[in-house]
């Protein structure tokens, strides 16, 4: 034992580390600067670590990795297989690291297998572009430096590597959505916070609601397809099963029909049974009650078919009469009042300031004068005055009916939204469709108190409508006479031509 630890300590000494190298320079150097507080790494001088990491590429051979690997080959073609898989593996893990902003890639962070030739990466802590965020940030995608270039083989970075590298970039893009899935758990249960210290409130929940975008967009797109396929299966599904609920529900109310019939026929039955057992003089005078009752029965039912039918037809009238309510308070708050009442206020002195006479009139007229017919132009010229005073009595008239049903659309325009559904007419109907549509005689009671509780309308308003209707009667009158006084010209002066 003695013997052995002697050899040992007078061996040859143990090759540092890269961190031990790079440490055994940089605080020589800084302490010539004057710093002696080495943790602060944000008082390093930029050109001593740029002058040490000079150094040490300069010192550092860049061929250990490709002398290792010559080393544990036994041939050529051993030697080509494990560069071969060294260059592939190198680049998938370089493109995955880069997709993925996986940093903090020092030489304890990545092994090298000399048996396969892989390269293999542990300690995924600085993933996510974390090390971007780093008090010295890394801003390199991957790490590939001189040691990892010259053991790509005889191409380099344009041989195995870049084909791999282009492949896996090609996969990833292809697969995306799965991709985003797979990171989708650490948006929503990180193991890790991936987000530098120094982000807001505002901005990691901005970022969050962009990457929940991201994956909502990127999972429908997944999704679509056979989203739309399960949609026309189900409309497909759900006709037929629209068709199969309308026939289960057929055959319900065809079952309920028929049990109401048999439970009539068990009533029946039952009611014979018991008449049976009556001795004869009875049944006798309980058949000639039942035949009583049966007609009085007859009668009833036909009275109150005949009640329902004539329910039915005032439940017609009515619904006619609501309709035509209806109309008429949209044509009241349209726009066809004060267009009309706008046009006979333009054309007010139309008729008193129209020609006498046309064209046709004056040759007429020219005619009737050669051949001595003055008495017959005077009476055209009367009658044509007389039809200018019947058109202006007909404006005037019109006028007045538009100013009253001005002054209604004034009140009505006071009304609520629901004044149709509390007229008369509306509540009418619905009290005789109640009625109609049931068998109970509470509710035909209640139906006919409601009825009787509508009343009657206001006596001024029935004056006021009478009023208007004496106006339009005028109007008609007018008409009527006006057309007359024509046809009488007319039918005169084609017997005295």
């Amino acid at each position: 034992t003695t013997t052995t630890t002697t050899a040992d300590a007078s061996g040859p000494p143990r090759p540092l580390r890269p961190a031990e190298l790079f440490f055994s320079k940089l605080t020589p150097a800084l302490k010539e600067r004057g710093i002696v507080n080495i943790a602060a790494r944000s008082k390093w001088p930029a050109d001593v670590l740029r002058s040490i990491f000079k150094q040490l590429v300069a010192e550092t051979p860049s061929n250990l990795i490709s002398r290792e690997l010559w080393a544990s080959s036994t041939s050529s073609s051993e030697w080509l297989q494990l560069t071969t898989a060294y260059a592939r593996s190198l680049a998938v893990m370089s493109m995955i690291g880069f997709t993925i902003g996986l940093g903090d890639r020092h030489l304890d962070n990545m092994l090298l297998d000399l048996h396969t030739g892989e390269v293999v990466h542990i300690d995924y802590n600085v993933c996510f572009e974390k090390g971007r965020k780093l008090r010295v940030p890394e801003t390199v995608p991957f790490r590939l430096t001189q040691n990892f270039q010259a053991a790509l083989g005889v191409f380099g970075v344009e041989g195995v590597f870049r084909q791999t590298c282009e492949h896996v970039m090609r996969l990833l893009r292809r697969n995306r959505e799965t991709l985003l899935t797979l990171l989708e758990a650490f948006v929503y249960d990180p193991l890790v916070d991936w987000t530098p210290d120094h982000k807001s409130a505002a901005e990691q929940q901005e970022m969050e609601k962009h990457i929940t975008h991201s994956l909502l967009a990127a999972r429908i797109t997944e999704l679509r397809a056979s989203l739309e396929t399960a949609q026309a299966a189900f409309e497909t599904q759900r006709a037929a099963f629209l068709e199969c609920l309308e026939q289960v529900l057929g055959s319900e109310r065809v079952v309920a029909q028929q049990m109401e019939q048999l439970e009539q026929m068990q009533e029946e039955a039952a009611a014979l049974a018991t008449v049976k057992a009556l001795p004869a003089a009875q049944l006798k005078r309980t058949l000639t009650a039942l035949t009583e009752l049966y007609a009085q029965q007859q009668t009833r039912l036909q009275a109150v078919q005949h009640t329902r039918a004539q329910v039915s037809q005032r439940l017609m009238e009515t619904q006619k009469w609501n309709e035509q309510h209806i109309a008429a308070m949209e044509a009241v708050h349209g726009e066809q009042m004060p267009a009309l009442w706008t046009e006979l206020k333009t054309n007010a002195t139309a008729t008193s300031t129209a020609p006498v006479a046309a064209e046709t009139y004056l040759l007429a007229a020219e005619f009737l004068y050669s051949v001595g017919q003055t008495a017959l132009v005077e009476q055209g010229r009367t009658l044509h005055r007389r039809f200018l005073q019947a058109l202006e009595e007909r404006r005037l008239a019109a006028l007045a009916c538009l100013e009253q049903l001005g002054m209604y659309r004034t009140i009505a325009a006071t009304y609520p939204a629901a004044v149709l559904q509390q007229h008369r007419c509306h509540m009418w109907a619905r009290l005789l469709a109640h009625v109609l549509h049931t068998d109970d005689l509470d509710a035909c009671q209640h139906a006919v108190q409601a009825a009787g509780q509508l009343g009657q309308p206001p006596a001024d308003h029935v004056a006021r409508v009478h009023g208007v209707a004496v106006q339009l009667a005028g109007m008609v009158r007018c008409s009527a006479g006006l057309g007359e006084a024509l046809s009488e010209a007319h039918q005169k002066q084609q017997h005295e031509q």
